[in-house]
């Protein structure tokens, strides 16, 4: 079987060190959402939201709706549903995992932008893993594998294949969420409401909730 595992890391800090991580990457997210939204010129046409509007709306028509946060947050969930994406996924989680007294955590769904924020964060080193190619566990472009010291070249294929079974435990055979803990960066319900209010200029704090 097939196994990729890509935006995987190993925790180099403490749950907790983790945890105000997650925090602060569901704040980046939650702003990026509102920013993309914010920018939308576009109107929203009733044949591919059927029983969510019943005539065209636009941002500044669904602002001046009393409901309109709800509307737009039905809107964009039926975005997602569908697969769309554009202009982001809202969807986005991470999965924590335990194994040997380490942290490992994989993140779905967040738009490039965010996850790029995530190759600096000083807790977090790349611990991604794939079986149907070559070891990818260096950068390609500035070493060859041929040119490498034999000693550097049996650390890389240890460490390739301490990244297998350490993958295969942790996951096993059933989804990527069934052995791990999930973190929702947008929670389902009144904190998405909270977004879609910020997107229609109809509130202007950040709750505590997604801080």
């Amino acid at each position: 079987m097939s196994t990729k595992i890509y935006n995987a890391y190993r925790v180099k800090g403490s749950i907790h060190d983790l945890m105000d991580l997650l925090k602060k990457i569901r704040n980046i997210h939650k702003e990026f959402i509102v920013e993309v939204y914010k920018r939308y010129t576009g109107t929203f046409d009733p044949k591919d939201y059927k029983g969510i509007i019943d005539e065209p709306q636009t941002l500044k028509s669904l602002a001046e709706e009393d409901f309109g946060d709800f509307l737009l947050e039905k809107i964009i969930r039926a975005e997602t549903e569908r697969g769309f994406n554009t202009p982001l996924n809202i969807d986005a989680n991470a999965v924590v995992y335990f194994y040997k007294k380490k942290i490992y955590v994989i993140f779905f769904g967040l738009p490039r932008q965010v996850l790029d924020t995530l190759k600096q964060c000083p807790i977090l080193e790349d611990y991604h893993y794939q079986n149907q190619c070559d070891q990818s566990n260096y950068n390609w472009e500035k070493e060859k594998w041929e040119e490498m010291p034999k000693e550097r070249q049996r650390a890389l294929a240890k460490d390739w294949m301490e990244r297998q079974k350490a993958w295969d435990v942790m996951i096993g055979e059933g989804p990527f969420y069934e052995n791990g803990l999930q973190f929702e960066f947008v929670p389902s319900g009144y904190p998405m409401t909270l977004i879609c209010q910020q997107i229609l200029g109809k509130k202007d704090f950040v709750p505590d909730i997604l801080r």
